[in-house]
């Protein structure tokens, strides 16, 4: 697989040298087949969460997959996990944000 670059855009899936019947395995009409249980050990997370200071009592809902819950949601649920965890710098900034002032973006590493 070509991991060059990446790509969020559905449209440019056929970039990336996976066939029909992967995808299919990967994907189940559009989501990611794979329960939120089977790979994240909350448990763990839990405990970094107590461990940053945090309360880590609300956390199980971060990782739903209800679409009315998550709608509801003040903030995406990664952006509330990495607050959780004591991360500081996590926030989303598009390219065109750095090209508008990039002296105020000068440390930050483009992925």
């Amino acid at each position: 697989m070509n991991l060059d670059h990446c790509s969020w855009d559905e449209t440019d899936i056929e970039d990336f040298d996976f066939d029909e019947e992967e995808l299919v395995d990967m994907f189940d009409d559009g989501e990611v087949s794979v329960a939120s249980d089977e790979f994240v050990d909350l448990d763990i997370i839990k405990k970094l969460v107590e461990e940053a200071g945090n309360d880590s009592s609300d956390l199980e809902v971060l990782f739903t997959k209800d679409p009315e819950v998550i709608f509801a949601m003040e903030s995406p649920s990664a952006y509330q996990i990495a607050e959780k965890l004591g991360i500081l710098n996590y926030a989303w900034i598009s390219a065109e944000s750095i090209a508008m002032d990039e002296d105020f973006y000068k440390n930050v590493i483009q992925v």
